[in-house]
């Protein structure tokens, strides 16, 4: 099940993601400019660095989300299933009290015509 949570990272970019970085990896590969190079280079890992630091703290709020719901879940006293069968046994047991007093009852009152002919 822990397979598929992250699913989406093994998917490929939109064809147009695809075009616009491949038209710009030719512009710089045909750009003359060393200097430009080098400064686009140097934005571009001060970018990457900005981009990961966002997506682990992504990644840290995920999982204490998870962990969140975890607890929560973990801590329910009570599930609806149990609740349910507690409603159901003294529902159960109510009836069936009144059942051996009638029960008795009905033996009792037997006994006496049995007696009584």
């Amino acid at each position: 099940m822990m397979k598929d949570k992250f699913i989406i990272f093994a998917e490929e970019p939109p064809v147009e993601l695809q075009l616009s970085v491949e038209m710009r990896c030719r512009e710089v590969e045909k750009n003359p400019d060393v200097d430009y190079i080098r400064r686009y280079c140097i934005s571009l890992i001060r970018n990457n660095a900005k981009r990961d630091a966002m997506f682990a703290a992504t990644l840290k709020e995920l999982a204490e989300a998870h962990v969140t719901i975890a607890e929560q879940e973990k801590a329910q006293v009570v599930h609806w299933w149990v609740l349910r069968r507690m409603v159901k046994d003294f529902f159960i047991s109510i009836v069936l009290f009144f059942v051996i007093r009638l029960n008795k009852a009905l033996l009792a009152l037997n006994n006496k015509i049995n007696k009584k002919i």
